[in-house]
């Protein structure tokens, strides 16, 4: 899956820095259409991909990247998943329904925002996301991560690039419905090529130009 961008300085170097610390914590928050999910004839609980693993800025992701490449190419054993305990708000019944999504540390039980007296229905999850899924998702959301950060065109297209190389290397195996000592083997033998790459990104991002 190749990650295909538009150029910052179009699109993406528009959206405030902010924007994707709001990401991180309360992706789900709130009821605008683009928070709200309309399941029509699917079943209410079915959850989409949560993003509350989000690094807030690049330098966050690249520093996080690192932490797990080391990780997955050591002889230390593999951390257990991420854990985050979720909230969801359906508004309504059947096919009209809607859910809105919260980080149950976040989330206020007395928020009540109007939906028209329609039926509310709490319901928590726990949602939990390995290591390799982790680092996926880092590299495909890092493009529009530093699109936040002052990069050239050409310094973003080098991320784009350099995204899409690890992508390429190592995506399908870890994507595969193998044991986790598999997915650790199959890093390992492409470790060195993916350190080039890390590389590559952590030049980019120097702490001074990283967006707080």
């Amino acid at each position: 899956m190749k990650i295909r961008m538009s150029s910052p300085s179009r699109s993406y170097r528009m959206v405030p820095s902010c924007l994707f610390v709001v990401v991180l914590e309360l992706c789900f928050a709130g009821c605008s259409h683009d928070t709200a999910i309309n399941f029509s004839e699917r079943h209410v609980q079915t959850l989409r991909k949560m993003k509350f693993h989000r690094p807030e800025n690049a330098k966050l992701a690249t520093m996080r990247m690192r932490q797990i490449h080391n990780v997955l190419n050591s002889e230390t054993e593999t951390p257990d998943p991420i854990q985050f305990s979720i909230v969801e708000v359906i508004h309504g019944e059947g096919g009209d329904s809607h859910s809105h999504f919260y980080l149950e540390s976040k989330w206020n039980p007395e928020f009540d925002d109007d939906h028209g007296g329609m039926k509310t229905t709490v319901k928590t999850h726990q949602h939990r996301v390995d290591i390799f899924t982790e680092l996926l998702d880092i590299v495909a959301w890092m493009p529009n991560i530093a699109a936040a950060s002052n990069l050239t065109e050409e310094e973003w297209n080098a991320v784009i690039s350099a995204c899409n190389s690890i992508e390429k290397i190592i995506g399908q195996k870890l994507n595969k419905d193998i044991s986790t000592t598999e997915k650790r083997a199959a890093f390992k033998l492409f470790a060195s090529q993916i350190e080039h790459l890390l590389c590559q990104l952590e030049s980019m991002f120097p702490l001074a130009n990283v967006d707080k």
